[in-house]
């Protein structure tokens, strides 16, 4: 049994229970006083996280594991007897709820060595106190050989620290299993994850403030070593301190069952592979929630919108939607002037809220509904929908378009864009809630309601040009700040602003083709440098989108304006440079944390 504790983007402050009932025949085994426990002393419990909001890393000692303690013939004398908490149903667990989804499907796949070598301690670069298993390997210098065997089984360890570097051939996610041999008391290994390889073909499990590394002391004869959570990757660097043979290396791949997948053909092979990359992205972004990604934080960010789509439209799949619309409903904000506001994660006891996402959830909420006729689910949840209205109504100015004054944190793209100020990207978005959310209330015979939304949607489309568009450029201005345009001009706020319907037909079409110049792009930027202190917008040109997700906008809107070869060309130019190893992967640029997925 395994309880985090702590708060985190996918943890809420629980008691720790177990509740089991296992069924074989008539025969039912059931959790009660005559189960045995006792403290896993073997895993460290004082560790830090693999980053700021997500779960931990991993450092287990098999020397303390009892051995045997899965065996019928195991003495657990020396266990604890368990405490029965209460009957079925008792506080805190009074809401057990049926699974609603299928349990996740799982897949062998095996790994390949790469390459060897070895490798020696260095100083480590650490302004902070606390040193993790990734930070150790990060800092140590390697020297790969170049003509050791590279084929299961290998024996490392044996006469100094050796490590291997495996392939699993793609992206996968689930849980890394060693199968070992000849193990010696005592030899730890460490594992390092990523998706990438630098120039000298090696991995790099610490990026920025991502610790991606567990570590293991074996004992004598240890026959496996399995890491407890799962992990998203391609390729393991495996660090070996004492004798060992890994004679395989396997990952239980865990996602959603996908049935099939639609299919896309057309003249281009480009455009055939990232629908294939796409759906791909999609699948291993799909567990029990959907996940930003499967590597570095495997949380279920409100941002999930277009997962939502993807597995609609390419797979059929609309349980999961579904399933994730009613847990972010459940997890909202219960305090202060937020209240009602859908969190940006969920589930969890933090209060993250970003105007953006409360905006994504009502357009996910009104596209699942129209996509799948589930009008239940729409009338269930529309009062949620019509709180994120009545939260944002506390910040908007007085004509109604959104303010300045969101007293938590905002985020839009990763992109060297301005959107401090009043900032015409989160109008634009404000303005498609409006639409969509109509849209869903005349679905559902709420018309009055409707009717509201629509006038509203056109006094808002109103302001918005009358603020924002700049006629002497014919472009609209990223922000208004202290009453001043930002010079800041975006390829994501004219695109939003297209897609918002503000303008139209060949207006629309012009614009488009301002933004999509490449004479006057700016160069594109990663996460990294948006979080630098001495960030500053991007001006004296267009700033390209930053986040590939985002980059749908633009080429949604290039379809609609029907300039078909202009969006074809962006989403070649674009999104092919992402496609690494067959995903968008998270990282594409060796050593950033470039949040991309």
């Amino acid at each position: 049994v395994h309880h985090v504790g702590e708060v985190c983007a996918t943890v809420m402050k629980s008691r720790p229970g177990l509740l089991a009932e296992i069924s074989c025949g008539e025969s039912i085994v059931a959790t009660d006083s005559t189960w045995k426990v006792m403290p896993a002393l073997c895993y460290s419990q004082d560790i830090g996280p693999m980053m700021s909001h997500f779960g931990f890393y991993e450092v287990c000692d098999y020397r303390k594991m009892p051995v045997g303690w899965t065996g019928l013939a195991f003495d657990d004398s020396a266990w604890h007897e368990a405490e029965t908490i209460g009957e079925c149903g008792c506080e805190p667990w009074v809401h057990l709820v049926p699974r609603d989804i299928p349990h996740l499907e799982t897949r062998i796949i095996d790994a390949t060595i790469l390459r060897r070598g070895v490798w020696e301690e260095r100083p480590i670069d650490q302004s902070g106190d606390e040193v993790s298993v990734a930070d150790e390997m990060s800092a140590r210098g390697r020297v790969v050989s170049e003509d050791a065997p590279t084929s299961f089984p290998i024996r490392l360890g044996v006469r100094g620290n050796d490590f291997v570097v495996l392939d699993f051939g793609r992206e996968v996610t689930g849980h890394v299993r060693l199968l070992l041999d000849n193990a010696t008391d005592g030899a730890r290994l460490d594992i390092g994850y990523d998706e990438l390889l630098n120039d000298r073909g090696l991995p790099n499990p610490r990026r920025t403030y991502v610790h991606f590394a567990d570590r293991f002391y074996l004992r004598d004869g240890q026959s496996e070593v399995e890491v407890f959570d799962a992990r998203g990757f391609r390729y393991l660097l495996v660090d070996v301190s004492g004798g060992v043979t890994i004679a395989n290396a396997q990952v239980d791949e865990r996602t959603y069952p996908v049935p099939a997948t639609g299919t896309f053909r057309c003249s281009d092979e480009r455009l055939e592979r990232l629908y294939e990359i796409g759906l791909e992205t999609t699948r291993l972004c799909m567990l029990d929630t959907y996940v930003d990604t499967p590597s570095r934080e495997r949380v279920l960010w409100m941002d999930s919108y277009l997962e939502g789509l993807c597995s609609g439209y390419g797979m059929g799949i609309t349980d999961l939607w579904r399933r994730v619309l009613y847990l972010f409903a459940q997890n909202a904000c219960e305090t202060g002037e937020l209240t009602g506001a859908v969190k940006a994660f969920a589930p969890t006891d933090k209060d993250p809220i970003v105007q953006t996402y409360m905006m994504y959830y009502v357009c996910s909420l009104a596209d699942y509904v129209l996509h799948t006729n589930d009008l239940l689910t729409g009338d269930a949840l529309f009062e949620v929908a019509m709180n994120q209205f009545a939260v944002l109504a506390k910040f908007t100015t007085a004509e109604g378009l959104i303010d300045d004054k969101w007293p938590d944190w905002q985020f839009i793209d990763w992109s060297a864009m301005d959107y401090g100020g009043m900032s015409a990207s989160v109008n634009a978005i404000y303005l498609v809630m409006h639409r969509k959310a109509a849209r869903l209330a005349r679905e559902l015979g709420k018309h009055s309601i409707a009717d509201d939304l629509t006038t509203r949607y056109d006094k808002l489309v109103r302001l918005f040009r009358k603020t924002f568009w700049i006629p002497d450029e014919g472009l609209f201005t990223d922000a208004i700040n202290d009453g001043e345009r930002s010079p800041v001009r975006s390829q994501l706020t004219n695109a939003l602003a297209v897609w918002a319907g503000v303008v139209s037909g060949d207006e629309a079409r012009e614009i488009i083709r301002r933004i999509a110049d490449k004479a006057t792009l700016l160069p594109v930027t990663t996460g990294d440098y948006r979080m630098q202190p001495d960030y500053k917008c991007q001006t004296g040109g267009i700033v390209p989108i930053g986040t590939p997700a985002l980059g749908t906008v633009l080429a949604l809107v290039m379809f609609d304006l029907g300039m078909d070869d202009e969006a074809i060309s962006y989403l070649i130019d674009a999104w092919s440079p992402l496609a690494v190893n067959g995903t968008f992967a998270e990282h594409f640029e060796f050593d950033k944390n470039t949040s991309l997925c």
